[in-house]
């Protein structure tokens, strides 16, 4: 701001004078200088309360003037926010991330207030928080593209800074794999069993998406089949116990799971006995004949199993007898 000096210069007699006038200041003082030709004071910001003497001088004369410089208390008026202006949103892998504001607080003359800052968001945003003490701004991969307004405050003052979101289009990045993990093969009498195997498929930031997804064994095994299209695995009696690694894949992105395949110790379960199914009994010339029985065992899983058998008859009949080691049967007149 500015202040018109002017003096007047009298002779002995108390006459005025035409004379030119130069001006200063009797010390120099922060903020605060004269034109020297005209009188103009000028006090800036930064000037300091107290007084300075202005000199007003002609002809080898000089004459004072105090002039007092007064200055309000020091309040806060404004606020500049530090950070940045545009953040991204991290993915699933990186969530969260921070990024730290600070602010500067100013009083009404310019100078640098010590005083505290409490932050703020103007507008609740999912995944977006700060910290109100320290400023530190938290993104999660939940956040959405936009902007969100940090508020700072301090002593009925506030400052807004908006900050734009950006987020890439989304992309397969991960597919989570649903189902068993370990399966048991089935006997030969409940064989085929099925197991469903579910993918949900997400992006970078683990939203899910709607993609189509394939299925697949990584490496072929006896008894193990997977519907390409909807994971159904079929394990048949015929599989061997051992793991499967069962394969999901979309948009160029694979998962696998490794299952389990168990099987208990084989035991015998069915016996199949190969023979005539009736018999003609003998003449008294031919008398007697003999018609060879023999069995094949299996286990639980359909599987042959090399095992002593014994035969016998389940009711005695006259003339008919049987080898009990090799299953011969004999039938005389």
């Amino acid at each position: 701001e500015t202040t018109d000096y002017n003096a007047v210069i009298k002779d002995q007699y108390g006459n005025v004078l035409n004379k030119d006038v130069s001006w200063s200041l009797k010390t120099p003082a922060n903020g605060v200088s004269i034109n020297p030709e005209t009188g103009l004071l000028q006090v800036t910001n930064q000037a300091d309360a107290g007084t300075v003497v202005v000199m007003a001088s002609s002809d080898g004369m000089q004459q004072e003037k105090t002039v007092t410089i007064d200055k309000e208390e020091p309040i806060a008026t404004n606020i500049i926010i530090n950070g940045e202006s545009i953040i991204d949103v991290p993915t699933q892998e990186n969530s969260p991330e921070t990024t730290d504001y600070n602010a500067v607080i100013k009083d009404q003359y310019g100078n640098v207030m010590d005083e505290n800052i409490s932050w703020s968001l103007k507008t609740p945003i999912t995944g977006i928080s700060i910290n109100p003490e320290t400023g530190l701004l938290q993104i999660t991969n939940q956040a959405n593209a936009g902007t969100v307004i940090v508020v700072a405050s301090s002593n009925g003052v506030q400052e807004e800074k908006t900050v734009t979101i950006e987020k890439v289009e989304s992309e397969v990045t991960n597919i989570i794999i649903s189902g068993e993990s370990v399966i048991n093969v089935p006997t030969e009498i409940t064989s085929p069993k099925e197991t469903e195997y579910t993918g949900i498929v997400k992006d970078q930031y683990g939203n899910v998406m709607d993609e189509d997804v394939s299925w697949s064994l990584k490496t072929p095994a006896n008894g193990v089949s997977i519907n390409p299209e909807t994971g159904t695995l079929q394990v048949t009696n015929q599989a061997d116990a051992g793991t499967v690694i069962v394969v999901v894949s979309s948009n160029g992105v694979q998962q696998e799971k490794q299952v389990a395949i168990e099987k208990t110790e084989p035991e015998v379960t069915n016996i199949i006995i190969d023979g005539a199914s009736s018999i003609n009994v003998p003449t008294q010339k031919n008398s007697p004949e003999t018609t060879d029985y023999n069995a094949v065992i299996k286990d639980q899983y359909g599987n042959v199993l090399n095992k002593d058998v014994s035969w016998s008859l389940k009711t005695p009949a006259n003339g008919v007898s049987i080898n009990p080691e090799t299953g011969l049967l004999q039938i005389t007149n």
